[in-house]
């Protein structure tokens, strides 16, 4: 099964083509997302398709036209094996994270925001084509939502998110708040630190103040523990009732939610914007199925664009980051992009 489902979806790949190939998470289907020409949609109020957006404001948001779907069973094989990190010795990506993180502690000390999250992209060689990437995190990663995307004119991403952005259908909404990073062992349950429980804490306080004007009936579920691949995370989750008409709005409240950007949201984009020094481009933005119900009808599902990575022939861009607030260590946030940086290095072995 597995063989004649790649060879359709390399004749995808060969076409030169846009498409997306995805898979929801704890699901065994994966849909093969295809668009019959080269042009390049922007979102817009109405748009109806599959959206890639990125994390920056001022760049646009494309959205692919649900020209050709199809979908196929993926059963899964269960991966085994590590990867070798010997890059992230790298002692000038090191300290320049560490100075990096130092300038957010000091922003938060002189009371500019509550939590800023500040990441870097580390780039490294690998000899895997695109697919067999795709089918490494789909083994990797079963409560993610996968992806692999492909426009010619923009590039070609993939990733494994395990973070809900925004989920609609007739009239209810739901939503996560996703935050604090810890590695699995064994089947011991995480222990978490206050600065890690509060970290989280933000994120919810967030997104209840955010969307307390728009939703009625609102629900909170958590926080919990939650697993996605080798690592455990703090989630809660929230629901409500709401009006279609205020979907694009209430959009723009959630993203950038604070865990990915920062609290106060303003405040924390432009210092990121500022500071990083580089381009986010797609990471910590959104993808997902935007008005995908029947004619358009109102059912949406967005996932925040965590664990992801830009392939660019046979080099991998992967980008990592974590969420800085007044407790932070430095050096400690440093180890922590280096864990991170396992999700998606772990399907390039």
């Amino acid at each position: 099964m597995r063989k004649s489902t790649l060879a359709h979806w390399q004749k995808a790949v060969d076409q030169g083509l846009p498409f997306v190939l995805y898979r929801k998470p704890a699901q065994g289907k994966v849909r093969l997302w295809q668009q019959q020409s080269v042009a390049l949609h922007t979102m817009h109020p109405e748009s109806r398709g599959f959206v890639m957006a990125p994390f920056s404001p001022t760049e646009p948001s494309y959205v692919f036209s649900p020209d050709v779907l199809t979908d196929f069973e993926w059963p899964r094989e269960q991966r085994t094996g590590g990867y070798d990190f010997s890059a992230d010795a790298d002692a000038v990506a090191q300290n320049q994270h560490i100075n990096l993180v130092s300038q957010g502690i000091d922003a938060i000390k002189k009371g500019v925001f509550e939590k800023v999250v500040l990441s870097r992209k580390w780039c490294t060689t690998h000899k895997k084509d695109p697919l067999t990437l795709f089918t490494a995190l789909l083994d990797s990663y079963p409560q993610a939502f996968c992806y692999l995307w492909y426009h010619p004119k923009v590039g070609m991403w993939a990733g494994a998110s395990p973070e809900l952005l925004l989920k609609t259908k007739a009239g209810s909404l739901q939503t996560m708040a996703l935050a604090g990073t810890q590695q699995v062992q064994g089947e011991t349950d995480p222990q978490w630190t206050p600065k890690e429980i509060e970290e989280q804490a933000i994120v919810s306080r967030y997104l209840q103040q955010r969307l307390d004007p728009w939703l009625t009936e609102m629900e909170l579920d958590g926080p919990e523990n939650v697993k996605s691949g080798h690592l455990w995370h703090i989630c809660t989750h929230l629901k409500g009732q709401y009006h279609r008409a205020d979907f694009n709005r209430i959009l723009e409240q959630l993203h950038p939610t604070p865990a990915v950007c920062g609290h106060p949201k303003e405040k924390a984009q432009a210092f990121i914007l500022a500071h990083e020094g580089y381009d986010r481009k797609f990471y910590t933005g959104f993808f997902g199925e935007l008005n995908m119900g029947e004619a358009g009808a109102d059912q949406s599902e967005l996932y925040v664009n965590l664990r992801c990575m830009e392939l660019r022939g046979q080099v991998a861009d992967i980008y990592v980051g974590g969420g800085i607030t007044i407790d932070s260590d430095p050096e400690k946030e440093w180890d922590e992009t280096v864990k991170k940086s396992r999700a998606m290095g772990k399907v390039l072995q």
